[in-house]
């Protein structure tokens, strides 16, 4: 999520519908959610390792 993504602030305990999330992703206007505010999505860059592949030949 965003707190991991992002380090951001864990909220209260009290919190209603989640504690690990952003309280605020921006003003009213502006109606859009600016780029620089942290989100939660994909962390980091992933391989995909391809493994017990037969080699049949090597070119030269």
């Amino acid at each position: 999520g965003v707190t991991s993504r992002w380090h951001t602030k864990k909220l209260p305990r009290k919190t209603h519908k989640g504690l690990r999330k952003v309280a605020c992703i921006g003003a009213w206007h502006p109606s859009r959610v600016s780029f620089t505010v942290a989100r939660a999505g994909q962390k980091g860059y992933h391989h995909r390792t391809e493994m017990n592949k037969k080699i049949y030949r090597i070119g030269q």
